[in-house]
């Protein structure tokens, strides 16, 4: 309902950013079709009696800080949990890194994560899924009923899959120290990554960033989220076919060396020339310049 007043606010700078050439895009239609606006040129507007630039903007992330984080987790009973895990022959290990948010396609996930285990059995001995869901906005009554349903559906998988000798599904709601958790990344197999929608998503690059580049992971991540505009080497999925993601699971899971290093290399280049650095340059830049044109 209030599209008009957002829109004349927009169109009182001089330059709007955003996060994908996807939003600049959709921003761009809508000026267009619905406020009349003229392009001047690829990036320039003339719309409500201003002139406009829109120009995208993705923002990274600091590439050699994480993978300086990653090898010192905070605690280091995080550290022996997951060496035990790698010590087991053939075992793979698959992270999730979330908010308990309704856009990040828990459900989804969970789901595929049942489908997975149910299609490919053999794979339910020799995989962890580890999914860490921090609490966010605990009093709002949607964001409990979420709590409830993810917590009651990695309750029935693991109550459909488990062993006494093994339990496949790690299912934590509480948030772990940053290093912990891009030590988790680190030493992940698989990272899956499945939001409905979301404007970036820096797990993503921060899984990239974090990984051993002589024996990389595979990252699944949802067509959704802007960073799979940059990441078109990662495995990317509709997060709404839950049969997509678990045969991207068992892909990931089963990838060999050469083809997981090859998507790597592709993937770091590419999160090392979008950095947070450069994206705050850039868009100071951009900015200068526009406040000049003005």
């Amino acid at each position: 309902p209030e599209c008009d007043l957002l829109v004349s606010a927009l169109a009182a700078y001089s330059l709007v950013g955003v996060q994908t050439e996807r939003d600049r895009a959709n921003l761009s239609t809508l000026l267009e079709q619905d406020y009349g606006a003229v392009q001047i040129d690829a990036d320039r507007w003339h719309v409500l009696g201003s002139e406009l630039k829109i120009k995208a903007f993705p923002i990274g992330v600091d590439h050699d800080a994480i993978r300086r984080a990653a090898t010192r987790p905070s605690d280091p009973s995080t550290a022996e949990f997951l060496l035990r895990l790698k010590r087991r022959a053939g075992h793979k290990l698959v992270a999730g890194i979330d908010r308990l948010d309704y856009s990040k396609g828990l459900i989804e996930k969970l789901s595929a994560v049942d489908a997975l285990l149910s299609q490919w059995p053999a794979l339910t001995a020799t995989t962890s899924i580890l999914q860490i869901a921090a609490l966010s906005r605990e009093k709002v009554p949607a964001y409990q009923q979420l709590r409830e349903k993810v917590e009651q559906a990695s309750g029935r998988i693991n109550g459909q899959h488990a062993s006494l000798l093994h339990q496949p599904l790690m299912f934590l709601t509480r948030s772990l120290p940053h290093e912990d958790v891009l030590h988790v990344l680190a030493q992940s197999d698989v990272a899956l990554v499945t939001p409905l929608m979301d404007g970036m998503n820096l797990v993503a690059k921060e899984y990239v960033a974090a990984q051993d580049p002589e024996d990389p992971g595979v990252l699944i991540l949802s067509r959704f989220a802007g960073a799979a505009e940059e990441l078109r080497e990662a495995l990317i999925i509709n997060p709404y076919s839950i049969d997509a993601i678990a045969e991207a699971l068992q892909a990931g899971i089963r990838m060999p060396l050469d083809e997981r290093k090859d998507r790597w290399e592709r993937l770091y280049d590419r999160i090392t020339t979008t950095t947070a650095s450069r994206w705050s340059h850039t868009f100071v830049e951009r900015l200068t310049q526009a406040a000049r044109r003005s």
